[in-house]
């Protein structure tokens, strides 16, 4: 499947949902969505879901109507990874990708965003007690990225500084110990500043 359900939360409650057909399909016709990811901007203008099988899709996204349009794409290595998770900086300019063994950051103010990507993080092999390797991402209200392990862990890695380009992100490998173990799955953090 290649679309969307959208459900539009009017003054009276959800109404009725509707489906968009948008999107690439995979180049090779894979269509699972394992270990997928997904968010919004902060501005809430874009939407990105990621997932090893379908890669990184970028769209442009209509608050009102809850629209989503100008898909862009951003292929994968599948040897890479069997997990992705997806951020957005606190600027809306900058796209973290998350796969495992690696952190991307990609350029979304470019006009060929799938070229633009750089590496920011390799993991380097801590183990606490498992490998802290990367998995799902989330924009925290004091404006870091927290990054969440594949395993059962207790620390997470933080992106100090995600307005930043290139390195001067400062991705911090397992620099956030956690009071209990966890894995994989990160709070939501409801944005109440889109305005």
């Amino acid at each position: 499947e290649r679309g969307y359900y959208i459900t539009r939360i009017g003054p009276n409650g959800p109404e009725r949902p509707r489906f968009q057909d948008i999107g690439i399909d995979p180049p090779d016709g894979w269509t699972t969505n394992c270990c997928a990811h997904a968010c919004f901007s902060p501005d809430g203008n874009t939407y990105v879901s990621g997932s090893r099988w379908r890669g990184v899709r970028v769209f442009d996204f209509d608050r009102c109507d809850g629209r989503l349009s100008n898909p862009r794409y951003i292929p994968l290595d599948r040897d890479s990874s069997s997990v992705v998770g997806v951020a957005i900086s606190p600027n809306n300019r900058w796209l973290y990708v998350a796969l495992g063994l690696s952190i991307f950051q990609y350029d979304l103010q470019s006009k060929d965003i799938a070229t633009s990507g750089i590496k920011v993080a390799q993991y380097d092999g801590h183990t606490a007690p498992l490998w802290t390797t990367f998995y799902q991402m989330v924009l925290t209200p004091n404006d870091r990225i927290v990054v969440s392990s594949t395993n059962t862990v207790y620390e997470f890695t933080q992106i100090i500084n995600p307005d930043d380009r290139g390195p001067a992100c400062n991705v911090q490998q397992h620099s956030l110990t956690l009071k209990t173990i966890a894995q994989q799955q990160l709070p939501n953090f409801p944005n109440f500043r889109a305005g």
